[in-house]
């Protein structure tokens, strides 16, 4: 990939750039694996590129700073999806309630974890 022209590699990067996007937006996060060679093997192929070279990617730099802001959004999905699941796991566990100086406390039920049966 070192001996294309400058333009293709650039285009390449672009392409790699613009389809990283469209996986974020759809959360094909399989895909974004899958991905990952290919964007180290441009990342790779622009490097040696004199500081001439590499004014021409300006124009990449925006919407790899856009990627980076669509990764954390997913990251803080994923982690907020995370912390639902793990509040809702502990309804049938623990109590919230208020102890006489108003402060929150948990209190842990008695529940029994097998099926109940009813005639």
């Amino acid at each position: 990939m070192r001996d294309l022209p400058h333009s293709k590699v650039i285009q390449q990067v672009e392409d790699v750039l613009v389809a990283e996007r469209a996986l974020l937006i759809t959360g094909d996060f399989k895909a974004l694996e899958r991905l990952e060679a290919d964007k180290e093997k441009v990342i790779a192929a622009i490097r040696p590129m004199s500081e001439r070279d590499l004014q021409e990617l300006s124009h990449l730099r925006g919407l790899a700073e856009h990627n980076q802001q669509l990764f954390k959004q997913a990251l803080k999905g994923i982690q907020d999806v995370a912390d639902r699941l793990e509040s809702i796991r502990k309804i049938g566990e623990t109590i919230d309630t208020y102890d006489q100086t108003g402060r929150r406390i948990s209190v842990e039920t008695q529940q029994s974890k097998a099926l109940e049966k009813r005639a």
